[in-house]
């Protein structure tokens, strides 16, 4: 695990990363001097990380080592600055609806109803529509969900979806809009963070999530880091810790996933050993657990690799 060097790295995606990692997977992974620096990063004094982070690295300190003491927190504000903080906090639940509220619930069904519209000939309106709605990121968060849900359901959408993505990756959100006091996010973060999060959900033993993670999933997943829109590393993290965690249902989706992206994966990172990982698990299979469809499709994952991913 390269936890060390995501934890060293000071930003938030990472961190996040991190966080995630140690949430799913922690007990059984080296995490010496991780949970010290998270607790580090946690303190107020030192760091000007947004509260959404902060809260879950307090969350996953407290999962990890429920006797960690808390961190401590900023000094009261003077009279003045709590003035301004108490305004703030009133404009901000102005501008920021609840998800029940009539106003938002529209704007969710407005952009689900453009993207279960997007098709070949009209992407380039639909982006343009699309945009239009992507200034707060409760709204950016669903969109991503309503992606990720059409390329499950119609795969054959998938290159348009992706296209869309592209297109609009830079699209990021406004303080002032969000009205939360935290940093501005963009729709390639938040893209960021679901497939991290749908990756990891895979590898682990009961997940309520698995079953919204099907192979169309993991080929999405595959095509949007073909297009620049995640980063080799957490593919690269999923890799490592996959083997260990291996089933019938996360193999078909690593094959899913490899089909489409191993090739630039390999471009900086090499599957040879991983693929002998995956084999040696399925080999010494003593308890039955893997399938006969599990044993074919790894065979043929295989054969692309020698093949150079040319199918």
């Amino acid at each position: 695990m390269c936890l060390a060097k995501l934890i060293e790295s000071k930003k938030e995606l990472p961190l996040e990363c991190v966080c995630i990692i140690l949430q799913h997977v922690g007990s059984t992974i080296n995490h010496s001097g991780v949970l010290e620096k998270l607790w580090e990063y946690s303190n107020t004094h030192k760091t000007k990380f947004s509260p959404g982070l902060r809260s879950m690295i307090l969350g996953t300190l407290k999962m990890m080592n429920p006797d960690i003491p808390q961190p401590p927190v900023d000094e009261s504000p003077s009279t003045d600055e709590t003035k301004i903080n108490t305004q703030t906090e009133k404009e901000s639940d102005m501008r920021n609806k609840p998800l029940t509220e009539d106003g938002t619930l529209q704007v969710y069904s407005t952009v689900e109803t453009i993207i279960n519209s997007i098709t070949a000939n009209n992407k380039n309106t639909k982006i343009n529509e699309l945009s239009v709605h992507l200034k707060n990121v409760d709204v950016m968060e669903r969109t991503v969900d309503f992606l990720f849900e059409r390329a499950t359901k119609y795969p054959e959408t998938i290159p348009e979806l992706v296209s869309v993505c592209s297109s609009l990756r830079d699209v990021s959100t406004s303080g002032a809009v969000e009205g939360r006091n935290i940093k501005p996010t963009s729709l390639k973060k938040q893209i960021a963070i679901r497939c991290n999060k749908l990756l990891l959900s895979g590898v682990q033993k009961s997940t309520s999530e698995n079953d919204f993670t099907p192979v169309q999933s993991y080929t999405f997943i595959g095509e949007l880091f073909n297009e620049n829109l995640l980063s080799a590393h957490i593919l690269e993290e999923f890799l490592k810790i996959v083997p260990e965690k291996l089933s019938n249902n996360t193999l078909e989706n690593i094959c899913g996933l490899l089909k489409v992206a191993g090739k630039k994966i390999e471009q900086g990172y090499s599957l040879k050993k991983i693929l002998r990982r995956l084999k040696d698990r399925i080999s010494n299979d003593a308890d039955g657990i893997f399938s006969r469809r599990s044993v074919v499709l790894l065979k043929a994952l295989a054969e692309l690799w020698d093949k150079k991913w040319v199918s």
